[in-house]
């Protein structure tokens, strides 16, 4: 600010002046249509600075404007009113960052009494827990287990949630429809299957139904998706197949039998392709022990490829429904 007026100064004279920093600042000023800066300074307590006005268009024609004397300078007439708004406007950002900055020693210095006063009553309650070791420990004790089973209890009373609705007459007549034909073509493939293989193997027709349940009663749940089914079923049995070849002595059979089942969920959940059919095929297969390692291969496959296989007529069928969509993904 001078004596006469405060000075404006064109933004291209700022970009083309050597002593200017080189930054991108100014030059996104100017593609932002701002022509022309001036800067008041500022000083509240210890903070300083100057606040910086951009005007866009400052020609003389406006008659808040008059010449500066200088083609890059542009000098607000002396209105001592003009010049007043902007200077208290300045001061008033001054004022604000100032209180900001006495808030922040504030802060800090609250956080440091808190800090020793924090210190100074786990001091107390130290010695206070050295004095009463037994009666304190033991009541701090009691109150955690307390309130572990009070939190599992108020689990297992169950979290209240609404029981789905049920399924109208035309939904419950397709889920009929798709089980039936599901488990028609799982007849006539065993029956197939069992004449060429002499009636020595076949497939696990117990995990095979409830893959089928799956997918013609929970449409929607993750277990249902064709992913989960065809994927679990290959890995559990994979994982029951590879330990039937530990012997007895070493895995006894109802060792055998859980960790087969165990370690199929473990897996399936780490793939993220949990299926409970599958983990129940894993069962099956450690109880085919006494098969030959042909005849289990064999049955391995074929069960995994009838799972594949029926997934067909659920989306065929499933999808005649306009209020359901199977699968939900693959």
């Amino acid at each position: 600010r001078q004596t006469n007026g405060l000075f404006f100064r064109d933004i291209d004279s700022l970009l083309q002046d050597p002593d200017t920093a080189k930054t991108p600042r100014f030059s996104l000023i100017k593609e932002a249509g701002l022509t022309h800066a001036a800067g008041i300074h500022f000083n509240k307590g210890e903070i300083s600075g100057i606040v910086v006005y951009y005007f866009q268009n400052v020609t003389t024609m406006n008659p808040l404007f008059r010449s500066g004397g200088d083609t890059n300078n542009i000098a607000l007439i002396q209105s001592e009113a003009s010049i007043s708004q902007l200077q208290f406007a300045a001061e008033t950002i001054g004022l604000v960052l100032a209180s900001i900055d006495v808030c922040r020693v504030l802060a800090a210095s609250i956080q440091r009494h808190a800090s020793t006063l924090d210190t100074a009553d786990d001091n107390l309650q130290s010695n206070r827990a050295i004095t009463d070791e037994g009666t304190f420990g033991n009541k701090n004790a009691s109150k955690k287990v307390k309130q572990g089973i009070k939190a599992w209890w108020s689990k297992c009373l169950g979290a209240n949630l609404p029981i789905p609705p049920r399924f109208t007459w035309i939904e419950s007549l397709f889920k009929f429809v798709s089980s039936f034909i599901s488990l028609l073509l799982l007849m006539v493939i065993n029956k197939f299957t069992r004449i060429d293989t002499k009636g020595v193997a076949y497939f696990d027709f117990v995990s095979t139904t409830a893959s089928i349940a799956l997918h013609t009663m929970l449409t929607s749940a993750p277990a249902a998706q064709p992913r989960n089914i065809v994927v679990g079923f290959a890995v559990s049995g994979f994982i029951s197949n590879i330990l039937v070849y530990i012997p007895k002595v070493i895995l006894p059979q109802f060792v055998r039998l859980s960790i087969a089942s165990s370690l199929a969920m473990m897996a399936m959940v780490k793939l993220s392709i949990p299926c409970p059919a599958a983990a129940a095929f894993s069962m099956y297969t450690s109880l085919n022990y006494t098969l030959s390692p042909a005849d289990r291969w064999i049955t391995y496959t074929l069960t995994v490829g009838v799972n594949a296989l029926l997934i067909i007529p659920a989306i065929l069928i499933q999808n005649l429904n306009k209020e359901r969509q199977y699968p939900k993904y693959w």
